[in-house]
This record gives C-alpha cells, sequence and structure tokens, in this order.
C-alpha cells in the first residue's frame, strides 16, 4: 500500500470514503461489461438471474452511500454483504465465461480465458482474506494476486483489441479491393463503363454543371487483332489507355466503356482549354508511337461541351461527342485508305 492519495494531501475520512465507495461501485460497470456475454448465451433463465443481480447490486449501493451520507450506516459495518454479493458475482461470472467457451471465435476464446484467470486471482484473494479474518488461518502462498489477475486480463484485452483492428483492417482493405474491382477496367486499369455510367448520373443530378464529354476510339485495331494476335492488340489498347489517362486524367474521369471506345469526362468546358488538351493528346500519341517500336497508335476522338450546345443531359452530350469522334474516325480513313472499317 503506497497511500498515493494521501500525496495530494487528502484527509484520512476521506481517502477512507473514496476506497469504500470505488469498493462498492467496482461491481456495478464490470455487470454491464458482462451483458453482452449473458446475451450470446440466449439462456432465459440465466439472463433473469443476472438482471436481478445486477437489481440487488444497485439498489444496495444506493442504499448504503444514503445511509453513510446520512451518518445512519458507515460503509465498514456493511461489508461482509458486499462481499457475499461478489461472491454471487464471481460465481455468475464463472458460469457464464464457462459456458461462453464454447464459442469457435478464438478471440472471444482469448478474451474468456482472461476473464478467467482474474475470476480465480479474486476468488483466491477473498479466500484468503476470510481465512485470515474469521477462521485465524493465514493461506500460505502469495497474496493480493487480484491485481496480477488484472493485469493478465488487460494485457489479453490489449491483444484482443490489437488483433480485432489488423481484422477490420484487412476487412476493409477486402472491401476496397471488391469495390475496386467492380469498378475498374482489368486491361487497362482505367475506371470501367459501369463506374463512367453511374458518375454521368451524378452529373445529370447537378444543376447548372459545366462540363465536356471526349469519346475516343483506336483507330485500326481489327487490323492489328487479324494480323498480329489479340496480344499485340491488348498492347495497343493498354497504350491508349496510358495516353488519355496522363493527357486528361487530372482534369476528370477517364474510362474504358468497352472493346477499343474510351471516353473522358471532364470538368470544365473551355475552348482555350480544350485545344491545348487537344494538341498535348496528340503529342502523347507521338511520343508513345516513337518509345514503342512497331506500335502505330491512332487513335479517333470526338467532344461536345456544355458551353457550346447549351445542353444539360449528359446522354445527350455524350451522343454528340460519339457522333464527332466518328465523323473523326470517317476521315481517317479516307486519309488512310489501308485501315478496315470502324475499327
Amino acid at each position: 500500500n503506497y497511500d498515493i492519495l494521501l500525496v495530494f494531501s487528502i484527509p484520512l475520512y476521506s481517502k477512507s470514503l473514496i476506497e469504500y465507495l470505488s469498493l462498492y461501485l467496482l461491481p456495478i460497470p464490470l455487470l454491464i461489461y458482462m451483458y453482452d456475454n449473458v446475451k450470446n448465451l440466449n439462456h432465459r433463465i440465466l439472463k433473469v438471474v443476472f438482471q436481478v443481480l445486477f437489481l440487488v447490486q444497485l439498489v444496495f449501493d444506493i442504499v448504503i452511500i444514503g445511509l453513510h451520507t446520512n451518518d445512519i450506516v458507515h460503509c465498514a459495518a456493511v461489508l461482509t454483504y458486499l462481499q457475499m454479493l461478489i461472491v454471487c458475482h464471481l460465481v455468475m461470472f464463472t458460469v457464464i465465461v464457462v459456458m461462453n467457451l464454447k464459442t469457435k471465435n478464438f478471440l472471444n476464446r482469448l478474451y474468456l480465458a482472461g476473464m478467467l484467470v482474474m475470476l480465480a486471482c479474486v476468488g483466491y484473494d477473498l479466500y484468503g482474506y476470510y481465512a485470515d479474518r474469521y477462521k485465524g488461518v493465514a493461506v500460505s502462498g502469495p497474496k493480493g494476486i487480484s491485481a496480477l489477475g488484472m493485469m493478465v486480463f488487460i494485457f489479453i484485452l490489449i491483444i484482443e483489441f490489437y488483433m480485432n483492428l489488423s481484422y477490420k483492417m484487412m476487412q476493409e482493405a477486402e472491401r476496397n479491393s471488391l469495390i475496386k474491382s467492380a469498378y475498374t477496367d482489368e486491361l487497362t486499369q482505367l475506371h470501367n463503363r459501369r463506374y463512367c455510367s453511374e458518375h454521368m448520373q451524378q452529373i445529370n443530378e447537378e444543376k447548372n454543371a459545366e462540363y465536356t464529354v471526349v469519346c475516343f476510339d483506336l483507330n485500326n485495331l481489327k487490323v492489328v487483332n487479324d494480323t498480329l494476335g489479340h496480344a499485340q492488340g491488348d498492347i495497343l489498347i493498354k497504350s491508349a489507355a496510358q495516353v488519355i489517362e496522363k493527357t486528361f486524367g487530372k482534369q476528370g474521369v477517364v474510362g474504358r466503356m468497352g472493346g477499343d471506345e474510351f471516353i473522358a469526362i471532364l470538368k470544365d468546358s473551355n475552348k482555350a482549354g480544350m485545344d491545348t488538351l487537344l494538341k498535348q493528346f496528340q503529342a502523347n500519341i507521338d511520343k508513345k508511337n516513337k518509345e514503342t517500336a512497331g506500335l502505330n497508335l491512332a487513335i479517333a476522338f470526338g467532344y461536345a461541351s456544355s458551353y457550346e450546345t447549351g445542353e444539360k443531359g449528359i446522354e445527350k452530350l455524350y451522343q454528340k461527342a460519339d457522333d464527332r469522334m466518328y465523323e473523326n474516325k470517317q476521315q481517317y480513313k479516307k486519309e488512310h485508305p489501308d485501315s478496315r472499317g470502324r475499327q
């Protein structure tokens, strides 16, 4: 006993009162803490007994504190009754813990094992106290091991908390991974059609939103697939995705709509800004072709902005951009007669 409270110059009577109040009120939070374990058992009789014990403890504490405050009965005079209640609680806790040990969850079993250790230590100290005080028999062995049992229990709680936190982080990571896979195109790692459709729906719900839709389509993909194989065609698709993402990715949402079709939904609709982006887009295509021998990347595109059409519906704007992209593709085929169809 280090009498830590005396360091703060608390009068001896107040120190004693604080200790008694702490002892008398201790079972209440423990009973509340154990209630979840009682509910998990779904045992009607056990639940009723637990509720009765809780009410008895609560009424007992209120009455004793009231009597002590009015100088009718001192807390120390009824300490024996409190100890009897604590014994009842220990028995109840032990039954609850043992019955819950059947759970298949490792963390729950670990927590319950820690609870059993704490209950055993408290029970041992109570037995030693009664044997020494009422029978005059000194129990051989260590004393005051309740603190040790509590430390073991707290240590197990820390382990359980860490493992629960790790498990939840893994679940969150798995959830994020599933969400990403649901909204990401596997080949290009761009947003997929579902994501783009939902994003366009969100834009539709915004009033007076200014935006630009750009549609893209690879030229010569069918020729590449037929002559060089689908593996080379996949390289062409991924190269196109990289160029589109590099040029438009920071300006809005870029996605693959399927096959060789891509889309960019940009946040603003400034013509000068679009002209600059499209020049950069062509420069990035040329750079990619120089970096990759034999790539021959060519991308048809068309865009429509809300500022020029006055159109607020995203679907109609998307259709307008797609029509312009098709016109651009037809122009490319006229200039490159070796291409075949709308590839």
